[in-house]
């Protein structure tokens, strides 16, 4: 990680930072709709066409930035 070296890399930090919180929360809602649509296909006993498919809710879960 690179140290700032004057005022304006440090504001751009600080803003970023406080910007990370807000787009979690944002991701969280689509995550939670999501697992719930696998959910519910799980309770109807949805058979996926390929493996890769149920792998989707994990990768979705696990890094939600690579999905969008």
């Amino acid at each position: 990680m690179a140290v700032p070296t004057n005022i304006e890399e440090l504001s751009q930090i600080r803003q970023y930072m406080a910007q990370v919180p807000i787009d979690i929360e944002k991701k969280q809602v689509d995550i939670r709709k999501n697992t719930d649509i696998y959910d519910m296909l799980n309770d109807f006993q949805y058979a996926f066409t390929e493996e890769e498919d149920a792998d989707k809710r994990w990768r979705m879960f696990g890094s939600p930035q690579e999905t969008m």
